[in-house]
């Protein structure tokens, strides 16, 4: 005879499923950005516009600063709990 599921244990698991899906969506979009601000900062440089590469540039360090935040978040997490 199979047993019912606590409810709190239920609840933690989909907070569990609802968070790991946000926070990989998080760091995969902070990664996709700092990608995509490096080559069109460098197509630009290399097309000559210094003027367009800058806001590139900016987004590419924005996007690596999340990433990296992020993964310093996540290594305190797992080593504190």
């Amino acid at each position: 005879m199979m047993m019912a599921a606590d409810p709190s244990v239920t609840s933690q698991i989909a907070d569990l499923a609802l968070y790991a899906t946000a926070v990989t969506l998080g760091v995969s979009l902070a990664f996709a950005l700092a990608l995509v601000g490096t080559v069109r900062a460098s197509e630009a440089r290399r097309d000559g516009s210094a003027a367009t590469a800058l806001p590139w540039s900016i987004l590419a360090f924005l996007g690596y600063a999340a990433f990296a935040a992020l993964a310093i978040k996540g290594i305190i997490v797992v080593t504190t709990k």
